[in-house]
Parts: C-alpha cells; sequence; structure tokens
C-alpha cells in the first residue's frame, strides 16, 4: 500500500543500499494519512524537511524526524493525476529537496483531516488546514506540475519508465552543470 506507516526491515536496507539517482513513483499515491507521508519526508530527507500547514489564520510547520537516507542523493520523484493527499506532501517535500518532479501534474488536493465521534455514534470530519509546496503555494486546488512531461506508452514497462525517468534526471543535472 502507498505511504504505510510502518516500514520492513528489509524497506530499510534496501533504501539505505541504494547507490546513484532514486526514483520514488508516486502514480496512484492518494494516502490520506498525512502522517504516513510525513514518515517518509523524514526517512528519505531527514529532519528540518518540514512541510507548512495553511489554516484560515495562521502557518505552521508540521513536525518531521528521521534518519534521511536518501538526502544529497540526486532523486526523480514520478507523479501523475492519481497522485493526491499524502502522496502529494511526499512529492512535494521532495521536490523541494531537490528531486526532479516527471509524469503528469497531480490531482491537487492535500488538506489536513481531522476526525472527531459524535454522540450518535457518527463521525465528524473536517478540513483545518492544507498543506502547501515548500514555495507556500497551497496544493489545494493547485496540482504539482512536472519539470519533465513523461506519460508512459501503452504497455510500457515500469522498469522502462523508471529508465527513462533516470535519464531524465541525468540530463537535468548536466544541463545544470553547464549553466
Amino acid at each position: 500500500p502507498c505511504l504505510q506507516a510502518n516500514l520492513t526491515k528489509k524497506e530499510v536496507l534496501t533504501i539505505k543500499a541504494l547507490r546513484g539517482a532514486a526514483v520514488v513513483d508516486l502514480r496512484g499515491c492518494a494516502s490520506g494519512f498525512d502522517g504516513a507521508a510525513l514518515k517518509w519526508i523524514g526517512v528519505l530527507l531527514g529532519p528540518g524537511r518540514s512541510p507548512k500547514l495553511k489554516g484560515a489564520k495562521s502557518v505552521s510547520d508540521e513536525a518531521v524526524t528521521g534518519p534521511g537516507y536518501l538526502t544529497g542523493k540526486a532523486l526523480c520523484v514520478i507523479v501523475d493525476g492519481t497522485t493526491a493527499r499524502g502522496g502529494e506532501l511526499l512529492a512535494s517535500a521532495l521536490a523541494g529537496a531537490g528531486a526532479l518532479v516527471v509524469g503528469e501534474k497531480t490531482y491537487g488536493w492535500a488538506p489536513r483531516i481531522e476526525s472527531g465521534p459524535l454522540k450518535n455514534g457518527g463521525l465528524l470530519r473536517l478540513i483545518t488546514a492544507y498543506y502547501t509546496t515548500p514555495d507556500g503555494k497551497m496544493i489545494n486546488n493547485f496540482p504539482i506540475k512536472p519539470v519533465v512531461a513523461m506519460v508512459p506508452k501503452k504497455g510500457e514497462s515500469n522498469y522502462t519508465f523508471y529508465k527513462l525517468a533516470l535519464k531524465a534526471v541525468r540530463d537535468a543535472r548536466k544541463k545544470a552543470k553547464a549553466n
């Protein structure tokens, strides 16, 4: 499942062993649990990569802790119209850390939803704030747009698509060095 809150030992070892550029595929990731996205931000990027939460009267930082296994690595994050909520929160944090965003624009919805029980057994759910991109733009109704537009060809494997995404990262780094 997308952004599962608890990492397995195998997942941690795999992340720690990565060499070179890494691809984070967030297509289809619309996790409603922002706590899991915050945990992944910490795991991948470490502390200090706090997303902002914009409420009606204030802007606050979310606490992020973790080892930052991918800090300093070349990163590529793949998104599309099925990337929303926690997926957009993680994509935004990765982009803010320098990841190249490729794919298609995201859904554009990353709220903080708080729930409380009602006396009649029901549940009250309220949107209390929205997450923003690192540059302060609210994600709500403003999808994250990729730097490199890419859509997998019909029948193309994920492996082939990942290779193309990594090539886009290499090309972007070469271009940045040339400037």
